[in-house]
């Protein structure tokens, strides 16, 4: 069975149009999970794990993951994975 944190953002990536993502939205969950599973986040205490990271404290202290992307769809790549989270 693979990592959650690896296999929920590449559910998100292979099949958008199944859960209704945007093309900007979809860009900017994959750079946020991107970033969260970088060697050098991914090896620390501070690593995101889908299941567990409480993803409003991870960005407060990672706001970089979503360096560049607009406040719309940063708010809306938010929800998704919030709610994918949830499942």
């Amino acid at each position: 069975m693979a990592l959650p944190t690896v296999s929920v953002p590449k559910m998100l990536s292979d099949a958008p149009e199944l859960i209704g993502l945007d093309t900007a939205v979809q860009g900017a969950v994959r750079g946020c999970f991107e970033y969260a599973k970088s060697e050098e986040r991914s090896n620390t205490d501070d690593a995101f794990d889908v299941r567990t990271t409480r993803l409003s404290d991870y960005l407060d202290r990672h706001a970089a993951a979503f360096s560049g992307v607009e406040m719309a769809t940063k708010t809306a790549a938010i929800s998704q994975i919030q709610r994918t989270q949830i499942l």
